[in-house]
């Protein structure tokens, strides 16, 4: 039978091991954390969320080049996402990034990121939020948007993409 002391250490070191893990985390949970911290006498490291999913990337020079491009995009993203790179091959293309173990887990975004900005001359920032913006379509789409026209996959792009993309960027999908 395990006693209350020991019980007890066995949550304090769990509760170490948690807030002392370097991982991401919103400001609503750094307070909490920082409050356990301080309860429990323990240091912890604050790490502030950066994402692609930042507020308004797109600057007005991005929104004017957008704005020119925007009957094609759809066109183009399917491009960036399948299709050889300039002067690369098939390993190049971007979909190989997504869901593959060979990569890290953002390499497809990245790589979109990339592509947005080497073909269309957005800014950097900008197109990281269009590589964020494939990047959560994979990871919550993926199986409705096999036809990226199709109602199911707008739907679920919607409500799981939308409103992050459009904070990020400053464009409305």
């Amino acid at each position: 039978m395990v006693n209350a002391k020991t019980q007890l250490a066995c949550v304090l070191a769990l509760a170490l091991a948690v807030l002392r893990s370097p991982v991401f985390v919103s400001p609503a949970v750094q307070t909490r954390r920082q409050v356990l911290t301080a309860a429990v006498g323990l240091p912890v490291a604050v790490f502030q969320a950066e994402s692609a999913f930042a507020s308004a990337a797109c600057d007005a020079a991005d929104l004017e080049k957008y704005s020119k491009l925007k009957v094609q995009w759809d066109n183009a993203m399917k491009t960036f996402l399948l299709e050889d790179p300039p002067g690369g091959t098939w390993e190049d293309r971007c979909i190989r990034r997504f869901g593959s173990s060979q990569f890290p887990k953002d390499a497809g975004e990245k790589c979109m990121a990339k592509r947005v900005s080497q073909a269309t001359g957005l800014s950097p920032g900008c197109s990281a939020c269009w590589g964020a913006l494939t990047q959560c379509t994979y990871d919550n789409c993926a199986s409705l948007c096999l036809d990226a026209k199709s109602s199911p996959c707008k739907q679920c792009i919607s409500n799981t993409c939308a409103a992050s993309f459009e904070s990020c960027s400053g464009i409305k999908l």
